[in-house]
């Protein structure tokens, strides 16, 4: 069983750095993209260091994973205050094709095929960082013709899903990527954020 899957990130005109950061681990078949929240302080680094701590932790359940991702943050950040707070959605295919998405904060997870369908319920209440976080957690059986996009809101907020859908169908998904990019980064916005997407699906042997 194998995964295609390609990823991109920009940085937002209205940021000093890219907050966002990406696990994109094609091994294990485990994809992740966090976004550092800008305020207060140490989004970036709360977002690097989950994404890092995810890869490390991951053994086959998601949302483990997740709790104890948030536990080291919160020990990091005992020793560091300047450590902030990140979303963070993560997607890991199975070799029975099985795909698990787990969630929080408010960054994105789509299924496209006949249509665009929003997985899990964004929502900034939980966040990693925080002593008590909420884990969303989604599982689904692949099939071959189904994309599964994750992405940040620096995305969502400024590209409608029916033009993401419109897109991903008529282009590779290398190419997807870029146009939704491309999109979202010149069309006008009051806030011009950082923009992360990862599209993958099974691939066809």
């Amino acid at each position: 069983m194998k995964v295609e899957a390609y990823c991109d990130s920009r940085q937002g005109a209205d940021h000093f750095e890219n907050e966002d950061a990406i696990l994109f681990n094609k091994k294990k078949n485990l994809f992740a993209i966090a976004d550092g929240v800008t305020l207060p302080f140490g989004g970036k680094e709360a977002s690097t260091r989950s994404v890092k701590y995810l890869n490390k932790f991951f053994a086959g359940d998601l949302e483990e994973a997740f709790e104890k991702v948030n536990a080291k943050i919160l020990e990091d950040k005992e020793k560091n205050p300047a450590i902030g707070y990140t979303t963070l959605v993560a997607a890991h295919i199975k070799n029975d094709k099985t795909v698990e998405i787990a969630s929080v904060g408010d960054s994105r997870a789509y299924l496209i095929n006949h249509g665009i369908e929003l997985l899990l319920a964004p929502s900034l209440n939980s966040v990693i960082g925080q002593q008590k976080i909420l884990i969303d957690v989604w599982k689904h059986k692949l099939d071959p013709t189904e994309i599964i996009m994750l992405c940040t809101d620096g995305v969502i907020n400024v590209v409608k899903e029916d033009e993401i859908e419109k897109i991903v169908k008529s282009n590779s998904m290398r190419d997807a990527i870029v146009k939704i990019l491309d999109v979202a980064e010149n069309r006008p916005t009051s806030y011009n954020d950082d923009k992360t997407i990862i599209l993958l699906k099974l691939k066809d042997i």
